[in-house]
């Protein structure tokens, strides 16, 4: 089994990843979603045993609030008997340490709860910063259940740009990088009106591609996890050119054989500046995870499911966690007929999708 559940995290990211059978059951939590989305995690938590309350690995891509809010809620819950073998977050300790943003203070925070739990943090790097080196093989862990991750993001470059901007932010708030700020109040959930409406695909892979700079994204955790002949990418809000640059590494080490994925969570909500048709086209992937409630920033953008369905495996299915419009637009009865693609979402009323991948 080797499964991945969208949590409802509003228009973040909150995935719980199972893998294993009958008692030799194992858990990974990559990222935490906004702050609402703490008590979906809690839930999860408390229906279990006390026994099985437990992440192999807990991993925070990177410092937006839509991905580490839910985290340090779920932290500063008393009484859940919650287990975590380690945790995977570049905050600033491991930066000042790096050779040398939105949600620095929050990193902050998080950096802090962390050291207050003694939880093992980023051990597998030597407690060390989370990085892909320039040279030599690409980071390979294996969890327990044999689960293998192979590492993709972030670079050296990525990472300096981050801790230049965590200062700033810091520094804007009056805050010593290293120290926890005040304890932030709980955000309120935020949506907007949305124009739903997708017509014909094929102009919108024809406008230009401009990458994403900003710099809390580029510095995203981002790895492939492999297990019982499946495989899943894992991208958080990563860049594409650095997403590309270590496939081709993998590529290399790996004699060139092609690479097929049963799934692929879309990088940065379905952003039209972190997935071009260069980084689609160096696999084969069946299937599309889409993680956002359209709140915000208007995610995902057409250019970017455009992409999916046209460069995207011949079939392949688009899952979002939410009865996303534009989403639902994509699945309208033309544009499936025309593409023979498939879009799955929650039923109605409903928030949240699992997807069993083997």
């Amino acid at each position: 089994m080797f499964t991945v559940e969208m949590l409802a995290a509003d228009h973040g990211d909150c995935l719980w990843v199972e893998w294993g059978s009958g008692a030799a059951r194992y858990k990974m939590l990559i990222d935490g979603g906004t702050a609402n989305t703490a008590a979906a995690l809690k839930a999860k938590l408390t229906a279990l045993p006390v026994a099985a309350r437990r992440f192999e690995l807990v991993v925070i891509t990177h410092i937006d609030s839509d991905h580490i809010a839910g985290v340090i809620e779920l932290l500063r819950a008393p009484d859940l008997h919650l287990s975590i073998g380690e945790v995977w977050f570049n905050g600033y300790q491991a930066l000042r340490d790096f050779e040398a943003t939105r949600g620095a203070l929050q990193g902050e925070t998080l950096s802090a709860l962390i050291q207050e739990k003694r939880l093992k943090h980023n051990v597998s790097f030597g407690d060390r910063v989370v990085r892909v080196p320039p040279h030599g093989p690409l980071p390979t862990f294996t969890l327990p259940g044999a689960m293998v991750l192979t590492l993709l993001s972030p670079r050296d470059e990525e990472l300096r740009k981050l801790r230049a901007a965590w200062e700033r932010e810091c520094e804007a708030a009056g805050l010593r990088p290293g120290r926890a700020p005040p304890q932030a109040k709980g955000e309120a959930r935020r949506r907007r009106a949305r124009e739903a409406a997708l017509a014909a695909l094929e102009p919108l892979v024809e406008r230009p591609f401009e990458q994403d700079d900003a710099p809390a994204n580029g510095s995203s955790i981002a790895f492939l996890a492999q297990c019982e002949g499946a495989a899943c990418l894992f991208t958080g809000d990563a860049y594409p050119e650095v997403i590309n640059d270590s496939l081709e590494r993998y590529f290399r080490a790996h004699g060139n054989a092609p690479l097929t994925l049963d799934a692929m969570k879309v990088p940065h909500h379905g952003s039209r500046n972190n997935l071009d048709w260069s980084c689609l086209q160096r696999f084969d992937c069946r299937r599309f995870l889409v993680s956002t409630d359209g709140g915000i920033f208007d995610h995902p953008d057409p250019e970017t499911l455009a992409r999916l369905v046209l460069y995207g495996a011949e079939g392949c299915e688009i899952v979002c966690n939410y009865r996303n419009p534009r989403v639902l637009a994509l699945g309208a009865g033309a544009l499936t007929g025309r593409h023979r693609h498939r879009v799955t979402v929650p039923d109605e009323g409903q928030e949240g999708i699992a997807v069993r991948l083997v």
